[in-house]
């Protein structure tokens, strides 16, 4: 499940940067090598890019692996319910600014 929520995330982010780059699937496929049918099915989740294939459409776009997969970086910090913050150092609490 969670594996096809992944696939569908990375097909809208890399159909979303192609279209914003005007791009349509038979250019692109040319670019990489590849069939225009493949684009397509990683567009709609049926299947994946391998870490190869991602770094080169990234490559193509000239844009970080993070945004072709639609992620935030650096990601929000999550809070922990009932934990307290971090406690700075010694040597920090001297050293504030």
């Amino acid at each position: 499940m969670i594996e096809s929520m992944i696939q569908n995330s990375v097909g809208k982010s890399l159909r979303e940067v192609r279209n914003r780059y005007g791009m349509n699937q038979e250019k692109l496929a040319l670019k990489l090598g590849i069939k225009r049918q493949t684009i397509s099915s990683y567009e709609r989740g049926v299947t994946f890019p391998d870490i190869f294939t991602l770094i080169r459409i990234a490559d193509v776009f000239n844009i970080s692996l993070d945004e072709l997969v639609g992620r935030e970086y650096p990601p929000k910090p999550k809070e922990v319910p009932g934990r307290m913050p971090a406690r700075r150092s010694a040597k920090d609490r001297w050293n504030r600014k």
